[in-house]
């Protein structure tokens, strides 16, 4: 008996925890209170899941039993200091590790335990497993002995391996989820030859791209990622685009919004790069805690030169309009007039008039408006 809990697997069905673990990797169940069974069936005082991901600088502990300012000091500092996590990270999925297989004597000699851990309530003895593993990531689940009889028991590792397997393969299933939610939010964004899809989490870390928006990160100079995190190299702009993204991963929607804020990026009143920040939540609300966190956000980004170039091309291929005319007919898309269209060519007013008089020849329109009506339905068909 540890900490004063049940004996490992007595008053506990383990077909009854297996079917709980399933139901919440499907969102059904409530993740806490897993954790407690989990921890209850094994002989453990505490349960904790730990994820920590060193290249987005993010690390989150799910442990109901622990004080939660012990919780928040792990998360804000000392997860980067726990001398454990780095044979915690290299321990295959499903092996289960001891606090004696990571290190007790580094452990107990460490400024983490001396500065934290003796302090926080939770024994060091443990039980560990990796549950996910990737590229600088893990996600493990802990059992933790009480802080006054600190020492796991043999029955709590027979009852850990019980019940490990199932939790891996949850795990796994959430993954396969998450993926099809992503699939999903690709659908709901709309696939369009004009625009790349960027899937990130609210710190901005890429979860997916598509083939256009890879095309696009390769290519800008705007827009770039370092260690998977999305940037801008205009500071200001870059700033907004984080404000953006986290306050749209705040925002409880059941589905992916329809419409988003948008920043531009560029010189001379042309944006070369336009990006609408938009909040995602899938229908299937799968729980983040047996998971990597979901994408939260979708960028819709656009490289408003390469789309010059291929609408112009369009253009004159479809009415036989020389490349200046193509060019005027481009700028007339955003609907603010031959001066403003001028403009942006560096043309004159009198020379974009003659222009755009070959124009209405060649296109057969009569007005300005009727001319950005037919090239808009252009774009779209």
């Amino acid at each position: 008996m540890i900490g004063g809990r049940t004996n490992p697997g007595e008053n506990r069905d383990l077909l009854s925890l297996v079917g709980r673990v399933y139901d919440g990797a499907l969102g059904d169940d409530d993740w806490p209170a897993i954790l407690n069974s989990i921890a209850d069936f094994c002989g453990a005082d505490n349960s904790a899941l730990v994820i920590v991901d060193n290249s987005a600088g993010y690390s989150s502990v799910t442990t109901p039993r622990a004080d939660p300012d012990v919780v928040a000091s792990f998360g804000d500092y000392w997860w980067q200091h726990d001398p454990t996590s780095k044979a915690t990270a290299s321990a295959p999925v499903g092996t289960i590790t001891t606090l004696a297989d990571t290190g007790r004597d580094r452990f107990f000699d460490s400024t983490f335990y001396k500065d934290y851990w003796r302090n926080s309530g939770l024994g060091s003895e443990r039980l560990a497993s990796n549950l996910a593993l990737g590229e600088n990531f893990f996600a493990s689940l802990v059992l933790q002995a009480s802080s006054r009889e600190d020492r796991i028991e043999q029955e709590s590792f027979r009852a850990f391996e019980a019940i490990l397997p199932h939790l891996v393969r949850a795990m796994r299933f959430t993954q396969k989820f998450r993926w099809l939610e992503q699939v999903d939010a690709l659908a709901q964004a709309g696939r369009s030859e004009e625009h790349g899809i960027i899937l990130v989490d609210q710190l901005g870390t890429v979860t997916h791209a598509d083939a256009i928006a890879e095309e696009i990160l390769s290519r800008s100079t705007l827009l770039r990622m370092r260690d998977k995190v999305l940037f801008l190299s205009d500071p200001a702009s870059d700033e907004r685009m984080r404000r953006l993204i986290r306050e749209s991963a705040r925002l409880e929607f059941a589905t992916s919004g329809s419409s988003g804020e948008t920043i531009a990026c560029g010189h001379d009143g042309r944006p070369r790069i336009t990006i609408e920040v938009l909040p995602f939540r899938p229908a299937m609300a799968t729980r983040d805690l047996l998971a990597i966190r979901r994408p939260s956000v979708i960028l819709r980004v656009v490289d408003n030169e390469a789309l010059r170039v291929r609408r112009a091309a369009d253009f004159r291929q479809r009415f036989g309009l020389t490349g200046a005319e193509a060019a005027l007919a481009v700028e007339m898309l955003a609907g603010d007039g031959r001066a403003a269209a001028a403009g942006r060519c560096g043309i004159s007013i009198n020379t974009a008039r003659t222009h755009l008089m070959r124009i209405f020849e060649k296109t057969g329109a009569n007005r300005q408006a009727e001319l950005v009506s037919l090239l808009l339905a252009c774009t779209k068909g």
